[in-house]
């Protein structure tokens, strides 16, 4: 599933708990919010993952680089795509 899918379908959650009318700007502001959020979380969950592989290096160092760059790379594809919200 999609950040941008994500997030708007929280939005709307928030929109229909709050039982009021909330325009489509008022809307996108909710969405906005809560992709910062989802950027957030992934940046520190990707940080305390790479910490982690840091802190475990033994004689096959050469994985855990793998893995660092593949998280990383991921992190980055989804700050891209959280972003694209923007």
């Amino acid at each position: 599933m999609k950040l941008t899918k994500v997030a708007k379908t929280a939005a709307e959650e928030i929109r229909n708990t709050l039982r009021t009318e909330i325009s489509e700007q008022e809307l996108e502001k909710i969405t906005a919010i809560v992709a910062k959020a989802m950027e957030k979380s992934v940046k520190k969950v990707s940080k305390r993952n790479i910490e982690f592989c840091e802190q475990h290096k033994n004689p096959d160092t050469d994985i855990a680089h793998q893995i660092q760059r593949d998280i990383k790379r991921k992190q980055n594809l989804m700050i891209a795509n959280l972003e694209g919200l923007r």
